[in-house]
């Protein structure tokens, strides 16, 4: 430990005995600044729209609003059965509380970023020293991938915190000796199977696994710990399956088919909609680790190089550093649903590796520039935060134009009393709509395509021009840009054409 001979000893000095302190100041110091600025983008809008409603209608008494989550349509339209509804609870307090806004959907997935920086700091920290725990947060910290994600609705960031806080609990136990503590994690290994599909149990068997290595656990513990180990995944089933069968109880084959079918199998599979068209490639994860985990990356692969020949430690914290982060890469690149935001997992553990090597490895020079980064980062960070927050410049880009376009006419007196049908117009457009005007296209399709209602005469009928349909004979267009349009029907009966737009 340094001894406190100048100001500057005595703020590293202190620093390191609140070692999480200062990474999650970073971390905040990039995600904070203009954090409402921009548009509901991606998934942000559509969960947004879901979780506001779900705290709307509980509030005003329908039963059950928080427990099946409702979706386009509104309560007499589609339940949600996608992805549990923890995070969704959270994010939608929030809106509710705040008012639906850009700042509202993003804050709490970066209270929840923050967290997983301490739980970062705090796992090595155990395992290692509070030195190294604390330079692999400031390394998570400063890891744009990881931060770019907390901006938004993120299912992902929550489901990190839990498995980081289930990875705590083992790394404790096994710090202590005894595996009585397991059945906590499996607390969390709960709360994650609440935010996505099955996910948890990957991580709490990883975590299993590493307990139960050569050299991991106190000899003697291994078979009692198999007893807790069970036990904590219990905990895990007895939070995690009042929601899973009340939904199946209540909603049958239409719960379990969207749910274990869609969202389970068909990503499994790549069959999904909108599947991603890059998840073919096997060097998907490394493409996108080259492109945006720089120069991270760099330290990962010479820490593993190290690890592997000897030159690093072999201990507890690096046998879970590489049976966590190799296992779940393979598992990912395997996965046939390929998305950059599925790599979070890895990025706390090759942030404790980075950190590892830099620490033990890294040439002179660089540890000099470790030593300049610890006193230094905070004043940077912090203060070039606070510049850029007092600042008018641009992180996220405002409403696209043809979007501004089509609510400014929504907004006519001539929509004011209108009912809005869902013509090519999909879920996540009309959350949109939910969230600015609170209230949503009525549904005229189910997830899988049937029609279930169809608009009557004198209907306003809503189409993008990326889903689908197009008007059909007896709709006279109201309002037109290059991606949306607006009709009223004129006929008895709806004919909308499947066949691509021709000013596509």
């Amino acid at each position: 430990m340094l001894r406190p001979r100048s100001a500057m000893n005595r703020y590293v000095v202190a620093v390191l005995r609140k070692p999480a302190l200062l990474p999650i100041a970073v971390m905040l110091s990039l995600t904070l600044p203009h954090l409402g600025q921009g548009d509901f983008v991606v998934d942000t809008g559509w969960y947004a729209a879901i979780g506001l409603q779900a705290w709307r209608d509980a509030i005003s008494g329908r039963p059950g609003a928080l427990w099946t989550l409702m979706a386009e349509g509104g309560q007499g339209g589609l339940a949600y059965f996608n992805k549990p509804p923890l995070a969704f609870w959270v994010h939608g307090f929030a809106l509710w509380a705040m008012g639906p806004s850009v700042l509202a959907a993003r804050l709490p997935a970066v209270i929840a970023g923050a967290a997983c920086v301490w739980l970062t700091v705090s796992i090595a920290g155990v395992l290692h020293t509070r030195r190294t725990g604390f330079l692999a947060g400031l390394i998570l910290a400063l890891t744009i991938e990881f931060t770019r994600h907390t901006r938004a609705f993120s299912l992902d960031v929550w489901q990190l915190l839990f498995l980081l806080a289930a990875a705590r609990v083992a790394a404790g136990a096994v710090r202590r000796g005894s595996m009585r503590a397991l059945p906590i994690g499996g607390v969390f290994v709960g709360l994650a199977l609440l935010t996505k599909p099955l996910v948890g149990l990957v991580g709490w068997s990883l975590l299993m696994i590493w307990a139960w290595l050569p050299g991991v656990g106190r000899r003697g513990e291994h078979r009692r710990g198999f007893g807790w180990a069970f036990v904590g995944l219990i905990v895990a089933a007895l939070i995690a399956s009042p929601w899973h069968i009340g939904m199946v109880i209540e909603h049958g084959t239409a719960f379990t088919s969207r749910y274990f079918g869609h969202e389970i199998a068909a990503r499994a599979m790549g069959t999904i909609d909108r599947a991603n068209t890059g998840a073919a490639n096997p060097l998907y994860y490394t493409q996108e680790l080259v492109r945006h985990y720089l120069p991270w990356l760099i330290s990962v692969l010479l820490g593993l190089v190290a690890w592997a020949r000897g030159g690093l430690r072999r201990d507890a914290g690096m046998a879970l550093i590489v049976v966590w982060t190799l296992t779940w890469f393979v598992i990912l690149s395997a996965f046939a649903d390929k998305r950059p935001r599925y790599l979070l997992p890895v990025f706390p553990f090759w942030a404790w590796l980075s950190a590892v090597w830099i620490r033990d490895q890294a040439p002179r020079w660089l540890a000099l520039v470790r030593r300049a980064v610890v006193r230094w980062v905070g004043v940077f960070a912090i203060g070039g935060g606070m510049l850029v927050a007092a600042l008018p410049v641009t992180i996220d880009r405002s409403m696209d134009p043809n979007w501004a376009g089509f609510m400014e006419f929504l907004r006519t007196a001539e929509m004011a009393d209108e009912a809005w049908w869902q013509g090519g117009f999909e879920g996540a457009r009309g959350a949109r709509l939910y969230l600015e005007f609170g209230r949503w296209p009525l549904s005229t399709r189910d997830r899988s395509g049937v029609l279930i209602a169809t608009p009557p005469r004198d209907a306003v009928i809503l189409y993008h021009r990326r889903d689908g349909l197009v008007p059909g004979e007896g709709e006279r267009t109201l309002y037109e840009n290059a991606d949306f349009r607006v009709t009223r029907l004129q006929t008895e009966q709806w004919a909308p054409s499947s066949r691509p737009d021709p000013g596509e």
